[in-house]
């Protein structure tokens, strides 16, 4: 854990032990508070990774600003949600690009933010969302041409796999799915194997990004791989493992052992 994240975790620490004893009303730091909390319940309406990312950022967003505050002559503990204001913001978002943080990090973290504003004035305490009114100039992502892996670093990547990851890569491009909502697909969610060819396999997919149910259609590439992969009796997981839990947690890191 780094420093900046040791610092902005125990200043959650201290805020919220402030905020239960009555004393952050109506300031920013009740209302990041708040939504902090908010996030750490599952019936939030927000995915699990979703709402990790934004405990992430809003962790962040109060330490630069706690540092803003404290080079003001002021402490945040002090600052009143409606003196959150566009310049804050601007240098907010100034002081990460100081810190050699991405783009692609800091637009998350303003994701966050505007998130954070939007449930402060619901409430409320502000009449403008700050974040909206900000521009993002400069700030715009560049991505990389997408290369397409050949098929030798595919075999190569396949054969360092653990498990019943040796099918996991191949079953990516056949189907175009997310690493998160392929790790977690389940045997009860795949129909039609009885009959294995295009048109009548389908798989449900439970754990999307945005945590919506959809069902695609599964080419015969895809169907191939499944028919090779051998089924668990503890496990209900396609690309199941001997956890407890009975799946792949965190796929993508375990190709590099």
């Amino acid at each position: 854990m780094s420093n900046n994240e040791e610092k902005a975790k125990s200043r959650i620490k201290e805020l919220r032990g402030l905020d239960e004893a009555g004393e952050l009303d109506w300031s920013f730091s009740a209302g990041l508070m708040k939504f902090y909390d908010t996030l750490e319940q599952e019936n939030s309406g927000l995915g699990a990774d979703t709402r990790k990312r934004y405990r992430t950022s809003l962790r962040q967003i109060l330490r630069v600003l706690d540092e803003i505050c404290e080079d003001l002559g002021q402490g945040i503990q002090t600052i009143m949600a409606a003196e959150v204001t566009v310049s804050f913001v601007s240098e907010f978002v100034a002081r990460r690009r100081s810190e050699g943080v991405t783009v692609s990090t800091i637009n998350r973290d303003l994701t966050a933010f505007n998130n954070l504003m939007i449930a402060i004035r619901n409430d409320g305490w502000i009449e403008e969302n700050p974040v909206r009114k900000s521009e993002k100039q400069g700030m715009k992502e560049v991505l990389p041409d997408i290369v397409l892996p050949t098929e030798a670093a595919i075999t190569k990547l396949c054969e360092r796999a653990p498990g019943m990851l040796f099918y996991f890569p191949r079953f990516l491009g056949a189907t175009g799915g997310r690493v998160t909502e392929m790790a977690r697909l389940e045997w009860p969610d795949v129909s039609g194997m009885e009959n294995p060819v295009p048109g009548h396999v389908h798989a449900t997919l439970r754990n999307t990004k945005g945590g919506k149910v959809r069902t695609i259609e599964l080419t015969q590439q895809a169907i191939d791989i499944l028919l090779q992969i051998p089924q668990s009796n503890a496990s209900s997981f396609v690309f199941w493992d001997v956890t407890d839990h009975g799946f792949y947690k965190d796929p993508s890191n375990l190709f590099w052992g």
